[in-house]
């Protein structure tokens, strides 16, 4: 999986880059059928950060989530749980992985 993090301004590049590319690549790792994993982080005028999730899976359509917040590591992880929601919603019906079929998946 190809994660590509977008965060121009952000005042601590170098470990934001790091930090989320470890922090994304834990929480995303059992879904194999991810191609790429888009974070973008934006502080916008009212001091919120705003954090958008995008992942392409091989087959079918893009996956979207986001969320502002006044913090950034609580945006982030209200995004990742609007993502990973679904995530779970698509493997289900594209893999047909219901709880029958979970050892496959992990």
């Amino acid at each position: 999986m190809d994660i590509n993090i977008n965060a121009k301004n952000h005042l601590h590049q170098t470990q934001l880059n790091d930090y989320y590319l470890n922090h994304l690549s834990q929480k995303f790792e059992r879904y194999k059928f991810i191609k790429t994993l888009e974070i973008k982080i934006v502080k916008n005028q009212s001091d919120q950060y705003v954090i958008s999730l995008t992942a392409s899976p091989t087959n079918g359509q893009v996956l979207f989530a986001e969320a502002d917040e006044a913090l950034e590591s609580i945006a982030l992880k209200s995004a990742i749980k609007k993502l990973s929601t679904q995530l779970e919603k698509y493997k289900e019906v594209h893999y047909k992985s219901s709880h029958k079929n979970k050892s496959v998946f992990q």
